[in-house]
């Protein structure tokens, strides 16, 4: 018959699992807490850094030009219209405009230094390449500077409603839900097999939205380039070519709040939109509510246009442009000009999510051009010192008529 074990045996032996037990419990805990505090730290770093260093400010409180004006020396003024996150159409533009060549990645400025680009803003939204466009600009940006070029990308209402605003009802689906599943699966990979392996929709599509919001903090990447490099409006090129630009138009009466200077309402917009401001507040700010350079509709709506040109007259007389250039209203039937030349209308619906087609709008050599895939419209030329409005035919038509000379090109 087996001897009975001992009862210090049987009662030490079950109490020496429990310890055990409890203290690979507690380790369970604290392995997966300092996993989900590694990840946030990773997602925070990755999130954080900072845009290149080389990579010009706006802002005079950088050290920057304000404005982000034109140096008289540009021979070239080019401008790409609303992206509206097409990729795509995003790389055609450009090589319409002549700044880069073929497919490459990362793109070169191949346009010396003779060209300045403006990119009128909403490079978001819609398409699903927002992202990836921001960073291409902001590399196309700091090439351009190395050899002499210039780019400046404008605050567009769309920077300001998803980048400023938290608002991702535009943000197009798939962005949302590939930046969900990238950051998911990065979980996983520090957490282990304990983290999963797969997540529903609703998981990538909150996460997503998450890491949306936090790329456009006030230490993010995307965060600081709009707070840095999205001034309201620029004044680029001289002679004829010197235009004023903004997203959707600058009134009078934004430019005599501020004595009426560029730099100096360029300067106010920067302040308001530093740190996380007050959402609502926001909405209220005379530089970013629905009058605003980057909401107003007074210039592109179809009516009356005595109103409209006599507003032009005097907000061209205050910052000594001979133009205005503004995107933010699709014109379905491409780019077109008011006015006589002195309102240039540019968004054509450059996303696939209107038109979906590419073109630039030049001014080089006393002409204004709208250049499309396959083919090319005058806009604006400038003849015996004076400045006509083309009528938006093909350039070969408008060369006949420059040859004719007839009254009605005035």
């Amino acid at each position: 018959r087996p001897k009975a074990m001992p009862a210090s045996n049987r009662t030490t032996r079950p109490a020496a699992r429990a310890p055990r037990g409890a203290a690979a419990s507690t380790w369970a805990i604290v392995r997966e807490v300092l996993l989900v505090v590694t990840f946030v730290a990773a997602l925070r770093l990755s999130l954080v850094t900072a845009a290149p260093s080389d990579e010009p400010s706006c802002s005079a409180a950088d050290g920057g030009s304000g404005s982000c004006a034109s140096e008289p020396s540009f021979a070239r003024i080019v401008a790409i219209p609303d992206i509206h996150g097409d990729l795509h159409h995003y790389r055609q533009s450009l090589r319409l405009a002549g700044v880069v060549d073929g497919e490459g990645a990362p793109m070169e400025w191949t346009a010396g230094d003779s060209t300045h680009l403006v990119q009128t803003g909403d490079v978001v939204d819609r398409g699903q390449h927002s992202l990836l466009i921001m960073d291409m600009l902001a590399n196309l940006t700091v090439r351009a500077k190395r050899v002499g070029g210039e780019v400046t990308a404008l605050m567009g209402n769309h920077e300001l409603m998803s980048g400023l605003m938290d608002d991702t009802r535009y943000v197009h689906k798939d962005e949302i839900l590939l930046l969900g599943t990238k950051e998911l699966d990065a979980m996983r990979e520090l957490g282990g097999e304990g983290m999963g392996t797969s997540y529903g929709i609703s998981a990538k599509w909150q996460t997503g939205t998450m890491v949306w919001h936090r790329s456009f903090g006030p230490d993010a990447k995307q965060g600081r380039r709009l707070r840095r490099r999205r001034p309201l409006a620029t004044v680029a090129g001289s002679g004829f070519c010197k235009s004023l630009f903004s997203h959707a138009g600058v009134r009078s009466r934004h430019l005599d709040a501020f004595d009426g200077g560029v730099d100096a309402m360029n300067e106010a917009a920067a302040a308001a939109i530093q740190g996380k401001p007050d959402i609502g507040w926001l909405h209220h700010h005379p530089l970013y509510d629905n009058e605003s350079p980057v909401w107003n509709r007074f210039y592109s709506l179809e009516g009356d246009d005595d109103d409209v040109c006599d507003e032009v007259n005097r907000v061209l007389t205050a910052t000594r442009a001979n133009r205005m250039v503004i995107g933010h209203t699709v014109q379905s039937g491409g780019m077109r000009t008011k006015c006589g030349g002195k309102l240039h209308l540019i968004d054509f619906g450059m996303s696939s999510a209107y038109v979906g087609r590419a073109a630039a709008w030049i001014c080089e050599g006393g002409e204004v051009r709208a250049r499309y895939a396959d083919h090319t419209e005058l806009l604006e030329r400038e003849a015996d010192g004076e400045k006509r409005a083309g009528d938006g035919g093909t350039e070969e038509a408008g060369e006949k008529k420059k040859k004719k000379k007839k009254k009605g090109w005035w």
